[in-house]
């Protein structure tokens, strides 16, 4: 069975394909009727524009999905495409493909359907299943030993670790993280956390690899007397807390 990775793959280049036919097309392909029948046989049938802003319709819907997953019933599957009666939808959906080309041209459509695309494989790519990879925040070494005399050497020994529990690499480039005070460190473009590995977070300077990232932070982030870390992915969404007290173990919240 082909893995999550490999749908993505194979979605990416599809959805590519796509665009590529698009942006290929001359003025008299953009108003050529097609072969779509309206419910409503009064009407008249999309034209090659208004299935181009179907299908930013459509993969825009899967975006918006996947950004706030919901309890209950899809309203889609890959049988029978809309679950829901054909004479509840089809008119909703045919208005909605003239509007979304409403005060466009053809020429802007290549354009927005790749920003589409693009957007919706991205998004997966942030959002895989749960049981194939989970970033948790592993500990919080917080208060090192010793004064709190500001030194690089010191800084660095304070940090925040992020695991992958999962059986693949994650990109975790753009994630953030940051503490109660709302001090902010995002993880450089394109960071790879490796399948079951961790990656320490400094908050001192230093030079980055795939286990040890540098805050570049001048004083300590982690409060001695207790603080809580979140760390978020590119999006925004929240993917793991962690809170702890002085003298406390950290533990996730």
């Amino acid at each position: 069975m082909p893995t999550y990775d490999d749908a993505l793959t194979t979605l990416d280049t599809e959805l590519g394909r796509v665009h590529e036919v698009f942006a290929g097309l001359t003025s008299d392909d953009w108003t050529r009727p097609t072969k779509l029948e309206p419910l409503d046989d009064t009407k008249p049938h999309w034209t090659v524009f208004e299935l181009a802003g179907h299908f930013d319709i459509s993969i825009g819907l899967t975006n918006m999905l996947m950004a706030e997953p919901t309890e209950g019933q899809p309203g889609r599957d890959r049988a029978s495409f809309f679950i829901f009666p054909r004479a509840e939808v089809a008119p909703v959906v045919y208005d909605y493909a003239y509007t979304m080309v409403e005060g466009r041209i053809p020429a802007d459509m290549p354009d927005v359907l790749h920003e589409t695309f693009t957007r919706a494989v991205e998004d997966a790519r942030e959002r895989p299943p749960a049981a194939s990879a989970k970033i948790e925040i592993y500990r919080i070494a917080y208060d090192p030993s010793g004064p709190d005399t500001g030194t690089n050497r010191h800084l660095n020994r304070e940090m925040i670790v992020l695991r992958n529990t999962g059986s693949t690499d994650r990109n975790l480039g753009n994630w953030l993280v940051r503490d109660l005070a709302n001090w902010r460190y995002r993880l450089p473009a394109g960071f790879k956390l490796k399948a079951g590995r961790c990656v320490r977070i400094h908050t001192g300077n230093g030079s980055d690899d795939g286990n040890d990232l540098y805050w570049g932070h001048g004083w300590y982030v982690w409060n001695n007397t207790g603080d809580r870390a979140t760390l978020k992915n590119k999006v925004g969404d929240v993917k793991d807390r962690c809170r702890y007290q002085d003298g406390h173990a950290s533990v996730r919240s």
